[in-house]
């Protein structure tokens, strides 16, 4: 297992140029979020979504298991998506789109949460949206960044083997977000909530 980090670990080190240029496209697509995501701007079909996401968290008779089967979900497809464009050099760059819409989406919601919730919208956002994004996008680049150095390789099936080994640690990074998100949704925001 440490042998199998340190492989990863330098990976990454080799590839740390893509690394940084995935995060500064996420961060763009962020600060985009937040500049472009005014009251009239803003999607009527995102604004209905994110009043949807709100119901989710503070309604208590909502399953905490709907969210959390929310978040794995988006991860999953995400990951599907990630590992089907890392199989050529053209389409692992496909992933640029991705990482930027996320960002957008993510500034957009922290306004968004603000419009409808003032102060503590952005304190939901601060402690249970952004770091679960954050968490999954991290698993998102990792495994975009492990297939672009396996693209090379000629041989499919070995190709494919570390494709799916690369899905398999984002979808790790997936569950973690969704544990991470139930977690602090049973322990602080709906006991909280049912005490106001």
């Amino acid at each position: 297992m440490q042998n199998f980090i340190l492989k990863m670990a330098k990976i990454i080190k080799r590839n740390l140029k893509f690394v940084v240029i995935f995060s500064i496209i996420y961060l763009l697509g962020i600060i985009l979020g937040v500049i472009f995501s005014n009251k009239n701007l803003c999607n009527n079909v995102l604004r209905l979504n994110l009043n949807n996401y709100y119901f989710l968290i503070f309604d208590v008779n909502v399953s905490v298991f709907t969210p959390f089967f929310n978040c794995l979900l988006t991860g999953f497809l995400l990951t599907i998506a990630v590992s089907i464009f890392g199989f050529t050099s053209i389409t692992i760059f496909l992933f640029l789109v991705i990482i930027f819409y996320r960002g957008l989406i993510l500034g957009t919601s922290l306004i968004l949460f603000f419009t409808l919730s003032s102060i503590s919208g952005v304190i939901v956002f601060l402690i249970l949206s952004l770091p679960t994004n954050l968490i999954i996008t991290a698993g998102l680049i990792l495994c975009n960044v492990l297939n672009y150095d396996s693209v090379t390789i000629c041989d499919f099936n070995l190709k494919l083997k570390k494709v799916l080994l690369h899905a398999v640690i984002s979808i790790i990074f997936t569950i973690i977000a969704s544990i991470y998100f139930v977690f602090l949704l049973i322990t602080v925001i709906r006991p909280i909530n049912l005490l106001f």
